[in-house]
């Protein structure tokens, strides 16, 4: 039996610490784009765009089944570790690592010449993006501020944050033809110039498998630990067992 029984989003807040780790809770619970869930001893966080499911606690995996299940439900599942532990033998978490600065920001040396580094504009056009990208790019753009590399006047890197009162959690895309030419480091080194400006501490986040972003976190010196999440990406593929 599902025992979802829904919360305000002020006191789901009540119960989300602002850490490096639950940048993004918080931030899902502060959008009027979420519905939240109390799910046994956890919480359930369904972004109502169907782009996520957060998961935190003790929470039940039926819950959880039973929102990723819902119509228009495309996004990720996003659990904590104590989460985890409920949801690991449903779902195929990855275990992905939350790193800070590890001391004082320092700019790395980036190459000379460089993209040029500007917020995106609302008439910058996307269409050369792939759909999944362009589709993420877009939606970041109606939340908030996106810095571009532009290259021949086309944007081909991207950096945003997720924030909370504290943190910034930092997101990074390059189109694939632009990667390993230093674009990812200008972006995201001027996106931590910002967010270390606005006295807010910057958090970078990256699944085992992306080694590629975890060596962009190590260059810009993203190395202290800073907490642990799961993410399943379209978790509906999964097979999921009986015994919930």
């Amino acid at each position: 039996m599902h025992s979802l029984t829904m919360i305000s989003r002020d006191r789901a807040l009540e119960e989300i610490p602002d850490s490096p780790a639950t940048v993004e809770f918080r931030q899902m619970a502060e959008d009027a784009e979420l519905t939240a869930y109390r799910s046994g001893g956890g919480l359930l966080l369904a972004n109502n765009e169907g782009r996520m499911l957060g998961a935190m606690g003790q929470v039940i995996a039926a819950d959880a089944q039973s929102l990723l299940m819902q119509p228009g439900f495309d996004g990720d599942l996003v659990a904590d570790e104590a989460a985890y532990e409920r949801l690991c033998h449903a779902f195929p978490l990855e275990r992905a690592i939350i790193q800070t600065l590890d001391g004082p920001w320092q700019r790395p040396n980036l190459p000379i010449p460089g993209p040029t580094i500007r917020s995106l504009a609302t008439e910058d056009s996307l269409d050369h993006l792939p759909e999944d990208l362009r589709a993420e790019i877009e939606y970041a753009r109606s939340r908030g501020r996106i810095l571009a590399g532009f290259i021949d006047a086309h944007p081909v890197g991207f950096a945003y944050v997720v924030e909370s009162a504290a943190h910034a959690d930092m997101s990074i895309d390059t189109l694939e033809d632009y990667r390993n030419r230093g674009i990812a480091t200008a972006v995201a080194a001027e996106m931590v110039d910002l967010v270390v400006a606005a006295g807010k501490r910057p958090v970078w986040g990256a699944v085992e498998s992306n080694r590629a972003s975890l060596r962009l976190a190590e260059k810009l010196g993203f190395r202290q630990p800073a907490g642990t999440l799961y993410v399943a990406e379209e978790p509906l593929r999964a097979r999921h067992r009986d015994s919930f």
